[in-house]
């Protein structure tokens, strides 16, 4: 069972990799070699949302991710740790490059955690927002 304390530090790794470094490989490191993996949402219009389970579909994400938005604010407002989950709670705002449409939502981030490596993850978000500002 993962302690509170490394669940804390793969946590703040995810973030520092993620908002800080923007750094993919970085970011990989921090998976497990099959991830339950879930953004729900509009895979025609965000092809960065969706489901995947492998490192090379995870990497695929950040490379989608980075390349169609412009972060303008990523605001973490709690933490929750519970045996070997955690979830953070904020609010995102970015803008959609191929529209220059702002995207701003509320985000609840689940993610559990084994072997110091994540396993589950689930990202919920407006997703209605989202495909509004992807739409042209």
């Amino acid at each position: 069972m993962e302690t509170n304390t490394s669940i804390q530090q793969v946590l703040e790794k995810f973030l520092q990799k993620l908002l800080v470094e923007r750094n993919v490989p970085g970011l990989l490191e921090l998976y497990a070699e099959k991830v339950d993996w879930d953004i729900p949402g509009n895979t025609e219009v965000a092809p960065w949302v969706g489901s995947r389970s492998t490192k090379a579909e995870i990497a695929t994400f950040y490379e989608q991710l980075y390349a169609g938005l412009e972060p303008i604010s990523f605001d973490v407002r709690d933490r929750f740790f519970l045996d070997n989950k955690a979830i953070i709670t904020g609010r995102v705002v970015c803008r959609i490059k191929k529209t220059d449409k702002i995207f701003d939502s509320e985000f609840t981030l689940h993610v559990t955690i084994e072997n110091g490596l994540i396993i589950q993850y689930r990202m919920l978000e407006d997703s209605y927002a989202l495909v509004v500002a992807a739409t042209v």
